[in-house]
């Protein structure tokens, strides 16, 4: 739901930019190189890139041929020391993004529940913990500075909610064993449909106010993990 899956097609967009970029910057090295190496391959140049408003001069061949090794030399650096280095990082990161990530479907899934039923289970819980508390540890921190960013960004819409549903979720029913997937269920004694066995104005309008900050909270957090995940080329969850 969150991923789409165009990891060919987002190949064959940088294999075609980055051919680009070395073709670019080649024909301006190598016209550069070849205008300061002799003044007969000037007029050649000079023709190639329509030049024809600037005197064909020893003087000015030079500067042309500077201003062309130029262009070339910077290309070629910001392919090799720009794109090539941030892909490289991508590349590690989504690595790691797959080696450690849950499934997003049991992310929303959780989201779901809580959204529709007010309510989770705690191995749901569990699952929506590890997915933005693992990528803070050292071993499995991100290199890309957006990789970085957006997990942050997700990060803490999460641990909000969570700290949401921690403060006002509970177990329910109450007669549940301890060793069992637990349910938990937000504010019952709020909520006619659950615990609250007399109808309450003043509970429920609290139960409402708590069930629109809840909604505001997920809006975010799927929001912000839509954003992160976007990044992302195909990513093989297991």
């Amino acid at each position: 739901m969150f991923i789409k899956y165009q990891d060919k097609e987002r190949s064959i967009t940088y294999q075609r930019q980055k051919h680009i970029f070395n073709i670019i910057a080649t024909i301006f090295l190598g016209s550069g190189l070849a205008v300061l190496s002799g003044p007969w391959w000037t007029p050649i140049v000079f023709a190639l890139f329509d030049i024809s408003n600037i005197p064909n001069t020893d003087e000015y061949g030079f500067g042309i041929g500077l201003i062309f090794t130029t262009i070339g030399l910077t290309v070629f650096g910001i392919k090799y020391f720009v794109i090539d280095k941030r892909n490289k990082q991508m590349k590690k990161d989504k690595a790691t993004l797959a080696t450690h990530l849950p499934d997003p479907d049991l992310i929303q899934h959780y989201l779901d529940n809580l959204w529709e039923g007010h309510s989770y289970y705690t191995s749901e819980s569990e699952t929506f913990r590890h997915a933005f508390t693992i990528f803070r540890k050292p071993q499995n921190a991100f290199q890309n500075p957006k990789s970085i960013r957006l997990f942050n960004e997700f990060s803490g819409q999460a641990q909000t909610l969570n700290s949401f549903t921690l403060t006002n979720f509970f177990v329910f029913p109450e007669n549940q064993s301890i060793d069992m997937d637990l349910r938990f269920c937000m504010q019952p004694k709020w909520n006619i449909e659950r615990d609250m066995h007399a109808w309450d104005e003043e509970k429920s309008r609290k139960y409402r106010a708590l069930e629109e900050e809840l909604q505001n909270h997920i809006n975010e957090v799927e929001e912000s993990f839509q954003k992160f995940l976007k990044i992302f080329d195909k990513i093989a969850f297991h």
